[in-house]
């Protein structure tokens, strides 16, 4: 049914400009409504259309200026005052925009522009391109839209600018065998005299042009397969084939659109929602309007063989595509330095949503391996502050990284955490309806948090968010009294006189007298003191580890402190263990503390979270030590697991074989199975492991199902890491004739961790060609951190960079580079440094230059502890 929308201007689009700038529209022509039809050739790679759109004229001209890019415009037309009149077009390339000339002035009101045009699809995954695909033994072409930021303009002329919302009609004309899907509800579909069918497609609420999109294609579509408690169909759109791994991305996204309508007070802006299972794409999703894409792992699961890392980034993923259809596509960010609070936002609203769907799978404790990249980079020269100024399409794609969503997210986390939940929900309650189909500032949901709790918000937020870095935030206690002090957290050094502060809220949290209190103060200034009421027997500055500061006791804080570890959480743990690793980063702490630590949480440690942290440090120290070094790794790595792998594989053998056991394995238990397995027998060396892995992988070759999905990926890597050039065939086998898209990623992981040089060789050319674009720049980077064979993956990037940046997406590229963050030899972070010395990445400046900073911390690392290295590890 026909929906009225409320378009709230509160902060209205900038008054008229008729002065050119480099990448904002002028405001003398604002759109308002468009109906646009796209006749794809899908076996061609072209397409044409043709767009009217309804605009209002602020200010008399004679040219319109709107966004266009590889599009041919045929025709152009502008209707006002009931009279219609041809322009002409001309093409303003390095602004990626065309001027609609008239030859008489246009006065103040409304105009309808119409145009007919043509393109060829994008080969780099963004605006409308082409996606391939096989099913029933046939090659497929699907095509599809990305977007974001800013690629419509790349699909059809248009106002390509966040703040420029309009409506939209719909309309897609295509082969009568194919599906058509775009952001609204079919309205009708009609067959044509020529054999193709047109489909159209319901208003859309007003929304900026970068949720706009379509995909067609010969796909299926779960209909009546699942609805909301609100009546809101949900459906999922995959290659044909796939109807059997649907029901868990499902299941996942009905609980999610119930979760934020209850908490957000707001009922879901459209008609329907469509997830599309995408087997070629840039990004892991898009929150297109009612039309979310995602790659395909993403979406279509074996939930019986899944491990639990693919089923949770599966659900966090679709819970944060579909917290943007209000925190980012009902309310919309002015301009593109808001892309960090919409991407933040919604990467704290999938944990909170995530821990209601499977609060057995404790997402906030997996969150901190995430924080633990984010505070890696934070801790650099080379950080930025989480929002800056974004001149053009280049700067808003290098914001798409770990600060904007992991940093971002744990700043507010640490926010509702200190005011409070109900508080911060109560805020973003208030802020959404009063800017819904609107556009907003960040200031603006500050604002609303302040009036809610009386609390000064858009300070505390405003010293984390303009300026980069994070504090490290020193406890010590005397009697009753706690001192706090912040100074900043780096991994270079620095005068602390020179440095910046933060307004920093505290949960302190103690026991006094037996009984446990918290203290949520605010530490702005270098120092402060907490009366604590008594002497503590504890204390814990940072509670839960919701804080985004590093922490270190001093004097009497220690032992009260360490009194506290018996009852931590597993967070707690986590960020105990990586605090430690991150003082030998920074030259504050030494090797030998930080073994101790490892052994002291590895010796009762259970949780999985927590043993991907110790195999994380494992494998940097494998790193760091080098080959002469990897023995006392090993042997280290094989005392830390002890008989635990084989305690623990007993138990789910033993359950597997007999259900009616009491004491039943859980997936818990098999996902930490995984762990150790991969752990011992990559980093540990661990030969009992190698020819357990011997084994199964025999099984696996006989039956991809045999095993479940945390085993299945580190027998791989086990038999990949002690392997050669036949198992690397066996692999390859596997990944061409993967039925998943689990098992693909898999068997690609695994063969980057053959540390064999002909392997390596192999795997490097089939990344300019087999490996599907979207995946081959992880891949490489993944294989640079191969001990053995990192630094020829390395020398074959540099030797085909020009075919990489023409072949792969533009925003994996920095991805990829990334990899040489695993490099700890001076001469290979040399070599790194003097090919930037004449290349350059503009999409990812920033990240960058933290990469190759990073590297320069690794080495300096080496340098300050290879000498005791063996003794440290030894504990001699």
């Amino acid at each position: 049914m026909p929906v009225e929308y409320r378009l709230v201007q509160t902060a209205p689009i900038e008054p008229a400009v008729s002065a050119p700038h480099p990448y904002r529209l002028p405001r003398v022509v604002v759109p308002s409504h468009y109906r646009l039809t796209i006749e794809p050739d899908l076996s061609g790679g072209t397409f044409r259309g043709s767009v009217e759109i309804d605009a209002e004229v602020r200010e008399p001209t004679r040219t319109i200026l709107c966004n266009s890019l590889d599009l041919d415009i045929a025709t152009a037309n502008v209707t006002s005052g009931g009279r219609q009149s041809r322009a002409t077009v001309s093409v303003i390339a390095d602004d990626e925009r065309i001027a609609i000339e008239l030859a008489t002035e246009l006065t103040a009101g409304p105009i309808t522009i119409s145009m007919t045009f043509s393109g060829a699809f994008n080969e780099q995954l963004v605006g409308f391109y082409a996606s391939t695909f096989q099913a029933d033994g046939h090659d497929h072409v699907m095509g599809v839209t990305q977007f974001e930021a800013p690629h419509a303009r790349r699909a059809f002329p248009c106002w390509d600018e966040p703040e420029f919302k309009a409506t939209f009609d719909i309309s897609i004309v295509c082969d009568a065998s194919m599906v058509a899907i775009s952001n609204e509800a079919e309205r009708a579909r009609t067959n044509l005299d020529d054999g193709r069918v047109r489909f159209d497609f319901d208003r859309t609420m007003p929304m900026s042009t970068y949720l706009v999109a379509w995909v067609i294609g010969d796909l299926t579509v779960t209909e009546g397969a699942a609805r909301s408690a609100s009546g809101t169909p949900v459906r999922l759109v995959h290659r044909p084939g796939q109807e059997h791994l649907t029901s868990f991305a499902l299941d996942c996204a009905v609980h999610a659109l119930d979760w934020f309508e209850q908490y957000y007070g707001i009922a879901y802006p459209a008609s329907k929602l469509d997830l599309v299972a995408v087997p070629d794409f840039a990004f892991g999703a898009m929150e297109n309007l009612g039309c979310v894409t995602f790659r395909e792992s993403l979406l279509l699961l074996d939930a019986d063989r899944v491990s639990r890392s693919e089923i949770e980034r599966a659900a966090t993923v679709i819970e944060h595509e579909i917290a943007h259809m209000w925190f980012g596509d009902l309310v919309t960010m002015k301009w593109w330095n808001g892309i960090w609070l919409n991407e933040a936002f919604a990467t704290f609203m999938e944990m909170s949503c995530g821990d209601a769907y499977r609060p057995d799978w404790h997402v906030w404790t997996s969150f901190g391996m995430s924080k633990v990249q984010a505070f890696d980079t934070d801790a650099l020269a080379s950080t930025r502050p989480i929002e800056y100024e974004v001149h053009g399409p280049a700067d808003a794609e290098g914001m798409f990284d770990i600060l904007t969503y992991e940093k971002g997210a744990a700043v507010l986390r640490m926010i509702e955490q200190w005011i409070g939940p109900d508080a911060f929900r109560d805020g973003v309650r208030a802020y959404l309806d009063e800017f819904r189909y609107s556009n907003t500032d960040t200031a603006d949901l500050w604002a609303a948090l302040a009036r809610g709790t009386g609390q000064p918000v858009g300070e505390i937020m405003d010293s984390w968010i303009l300026q980069g870095g994070h504090p490290l935030v020193t406890v010590d206690l005397a009697g009753s009294r706690m001192k706090l002090s912040q100074q900043r957290f780096t991994f270079h050094g620095g005068d602390a006189t020179d440095e910046p502060r933060w307004s920093i809220p505290l949960r302190v949290r103690a026991s006094v007298a037996g009984e446990t209190v918290e203290h949520h103060v605010l530490l702005s200034d270098t120092t402060m003191d907490l009366e604590l009421g008594g002497e503590p027997e504890w204390v814990d500055a940072n509670p839960d580890a919701t804080g985004f500061f590093r922490t270190h006791y001093a004097g009497g804080a220690i032992e009260a402190h360490n009194r506290r570890l018996p009852a931590m959480e597993a967070v707690e743990r986590f960020a105990l263990l990586d605090d430690a690793w991150a003082a030998l980063l920074n030259g504050s702490g030494e090797l030998a503390p930080v073994v101790a630590t490892i052994r002291g949480i590895a010796a009762t440690e259970t949780d999985a979270s927590i043993w991907r942290r110790i195999g994380s440090a494992m494998g940097s120290l494998r790193l760091l030590g080098g080959g002469d070094h990897a023995p006392a790794v090993a042997r280290l790595t094989r005392d830390l697991i002890g008989d635990r792998l084989t305690a623990l594989t007993e138990r789910i053998d033993h359950a597997d074989l007999d259900h009616e056991a009491p004491d039943q394995a859980s997936d818990d238990d098999r996902d930490l199975r995984g762990i150790l397995f991969r752990l011992a027998g990559v980093v540990g060396d661990d030969g009992d492991v190698a020819a357990q892995a011997t084994r199964w992988f025999s099984e696996l070759l006989a039956d991809p199902t045999s095993l479940d999905g945390s085993l299945t990926t580190a027998v791989l890597e086990v038999v990949a890491a002690q392997g050669g050039t036949a198992e690397f065939d066996q692999i390859v086998d596997l990944y061409r004739t993967a039925t998943t898209p689990q098992d693909e990623l898999r068997a690609l992981g695994a063969l980057a961790c053959f540390d064999e040089v002909e392997p390596a060789r192999r795997l490097c050319a089939m990344s300019l060609d087999e490996i599907r674009s979207q995946n081959a720049p992880f891949t490489l980077a993944q294989a640079m951190g191969n001990p053995g064979v990192g630094i020829d993956y390395w020398r074959f990037v540099t030797e085909h960079w020009d075919a990489m940046n023409e072949r792969f997406p533009s925003s994996s590229i920095v991805r990829m580079v990334g990899g040489v963050r695993s490099f700890f030899d001076a001469e290979a972070v040399s070599s790194v440094q003097r090919f930037f010395d004449d290349q350059d990445i503009p999409q990812g400046r920033m990240s960058l230059s933290q990469h190759l900073e990073r590297t320069r911390v690794n080495v300096a690392l080496r340098a300050r502890v290879l000498d005791e290295f063996g003794a440290a590890l030894t504990g001699a």
